[in-house]
Formats: C-alpha cells, sequence, structure tokens
C-alpha cells in the first residue's frame, strides 16, 4: 500500500472510533428502561430512543473488537514471539486503567450512599454492607462503572489471541460462520457479552490475517450504495423496533458496519471529524469511555429529580445528556493531565 492509502485508513479509522465513543454515550444516554420507570411503551419518544441507542448505536461495540483486533494482530509472527511482553503491555494500557476506575467508582458510590437523599435513587443493598467476596466480584468482575465489561473482555481476549489466530488461519470461514450464527442466534442467553466480543474480535483477527482488500475498496463507496445500505439499515431497526426479534437487531448491526465503512469512506464524513471540537474530542475518548458512568446516570437521575418526569424531558436529556458529561469529562481530564500528567498516563493506560 502507499503511504497516502495507509494515512487515509488510519485516519478513516481514527474517525470510526471517535463516532463509536459518541454512540456509546448514546447507548448509555437512553432513560426509558433501568434508571427510571413509568414510560409508556410505543410512543413517540419510546420509539426514537430506541431507534438511537437500541438501533443505530449498536454498532459501536462490534466496531471497538474490530479495530482492536484489527491492530493487535498486526504482526502475527511477532505475536507468538512476543506473546508474555505483549501481555505485560496491556496489563499496563487496560487491565490498570480498569482496575483503577472500577475502585474509584465503587468509592465514589460509597460516598454518594452516605448522603441521605442521594440513597432514595439506590435499589439495591448499599454497598457499605457489602462482604469482602461482594467487593471483590464488583471491583474486578461486575464493575459498578458498567461500560468497563469491554475492557475486561478485551483484556481476555488478549490472553487467548493466540487461539483465535490458530483457529482463524487454519479453518477461518468455518470459525468465523459459526462465531456469527452463534451470535445471531445465542447471544442473548450468554453472560457477559462474550460471545459478541469473541465473535468481532475474530472477525477483526479475520479482516487483518487474510488481507481484506481496503485499497480497492476505500474510493469506490458512491451515493447510490450508501443509500443503499442506509435505507436497509434504517428498514431493519424499524422492523426490529416494532417485532422485538433480535435476529432481525442482529442483521441490522451487520449491516450498520457496511454503511459505516462507506460512509467514512467519503471525503465530507470525515471532514466533519477535522473540526477543532471533534479534533478535542478524539483525544480524549479513552478518558470519556473511563468515567462517562457513573457520572451519566446520576446527571440523568438528578435531572427527572428536577424537572419531574415526562416524555418530553427524557428526550432532551437523551440528547444533551452526552454532550454535557463530554464536556465535563473533557474538562477534568484537561487539568489532571496538566496538574498531575503521572496520576492521568495511570489512568489511561499511557494514552
Amino acid at each position: 500500500m502507499s503511504s497516502s492509502v495507509n494515512d487515509f485508513i488510519s485516519l478513516k479509522i481514527r474517525n470510526i472510533s471517535t463516532l463509536s465513543i459518541i454512540l456509546v454515550l448514546t447507548i448509555h444516554s437512553q432513560n426509558i428502561y433501568n434508571r427510571i420507570t413509568g414510560f409508556e411503551p410505543n410512543n413517540w419518544n419510546y420509539f426514537i430512543q430506541t431507534f438511537i441507542y437500541d438501533g443505530v448505536s449498536r454498532i459501536a461495540v462490534p466496531l471497538f473488537f474490530i479495530i482492536s483486533a484489527f491492530f493487535y494482530f498486526g504482526n502475527d509472527q511477532n505475536l507468538f514471539n512476543s506473546y508474555f511482553l505483549i501481555i505485560g503491555k496491556k496489563i499496563k494500557t487496560i487491565l490498570v486503567p480498569y482496575i483503577v476506575i472500577s475502585i474509584l467508582s465503587y468509592v465514589l458510590f460509597i460516598i454518594i450512599q452516605a448522603i441521605p437523599y442521594a440513597r432514595l435513587f439506590f435499589n439495591n443493598q448499599l454497598l457499605i454492607y457489602n462482604n469482602f467476596t461482594e467487593i471483590f466480584v464488583t471491583i474486578f468482575f461486575k464493575p459498578l462503572a458498567y461500560q468497563l465489561w469491554f475492557l475486561r473482555n478485551l483484556f481476555l481476549l488478549f490472553v487467548i489471541a493466540p487461539v483465535i489466530l490458530f483457529l482463524t488461519k487454519k479453518i477461518p470461514y468455518f470459525y468465523i460462520l459459526f462465531l456469527l450464527t452463534s451470535w445471531v442466534c445465542l447471544n442473548d442467553y450468554i453472560p457477559f457479552y462474550i460471545l459478541e466480543s469473541l465473535t468481532f474480535f475474530s472477525f477483526g483477527c479475520y479482516l487483518k490475517i487474510h488481507k481484506f482488500n481496503f485499497v480497492n475498496r476505500i474510493y469506490i463507496s458512491s451515493c447510490k450504495l450508501i443509500w443503499f445500505y442506509s435505507i436497509l439499515w434504517i428498514f431493519l431497526i424499524a422492523s426490529y423496533i416494532l417485532t422485538d426479534n433480535t435476529s432481525i437487531k442482529r442483521l441490522s448491526v451487520i449491516i450498520g458496519l457496511i454503511c459505516t465503512w462507506e460512509l467514512f469512506s467519503t471525503k465530507y464524513v470525515n471532514y466533519f471529524f477535522k473540526h477543532r471540537y471533534m479534533l478535542m474530542f478524539s483525544k480524549f475518548t479513552f478518558f470519556i469511555f473511563l468515567i462517562h458512568e457513573p457520572f451519566l446516570t446520576i446527571f440523568i437521575k438528578s435531572s427527572f429529580f428536577l424537572f419531574s418526569k415526562s416524555n418530553f424531558v427524557s428526550l432532551i436529556l437523551f440528547f444533551i445528556s452526552p454532550f454535557i458529561v463530554s464536556f465535563f469529562s473533557i474538562l477534568i481530564g484537561s487539568l489532571i493531565k496538566k496538574q498531575s500528567p503521572r496520576i492521568y498516563e495511570i489512568i489511561t493506560g499511557g494514552r
């Protein structure tokens, strides 16, 4: 590949990664389930939020795993020869941030629960009454900052990467087809998002080691092709919402991944990500990912408490919460990076 093609691919993947963080924030900004009850299903608020958070935004996690694997398997020979060295680096960049943020979020929840009025927002047993086993499991396996599950699964995938590489090289079509079929049919029955994580991490490995032809796929995207994928994607998401068929939902994710790649082959979409605000956002994407929960939940619950519960307030919060939490996350990250760069480096794994 020429340097210009490599630069374009790098830019494209970086921009897609930035988009994925935005989509993760929209998933966690939904407020028609879990955080507060009482909204009638199948109204305009329900449809809009579900279409975005449980439809469009569901491509975010597969994208993260595909991109992570694509870069990780850059040199499969080096992977075998330097396995323990690579895992050591992943401890610093993945496992340490996971543990640090998990502990900090646990401490933060204890502090919040100590405030009498704040206890009204918690339905489960207060953390102060947890025994050692419950504390250990919460911090290391079921973090309160629940977005950390991605780092937990990603680290485990790095640990078993040689096995994934072996299967992808020896029986690529059977292995990938088996995983994709299992993900479509069985994902809801496998805990901890293990199947989804393994499927798309393996798919990213397949794209890398089997030399997916990026050169021929970079510049051929046409408006007609993009429109076709976009309309099909919208149709599948709407069909899923109306039928509640999870197989349709999985298919919409696959079409969404293709559509996103085609969209980011256009100069107009990539130009948007050159805006100075997007460039600022992209510098702190990992820090935003690490700390946006529990602050996003706190902001949404507090807003409902202050402004009452209605479909209008619910939808407004859904759209503005990612921007507000991102702004304060960037502000906090900037201050820590400036005042205590070593602490910021530990938190973000040296990013």
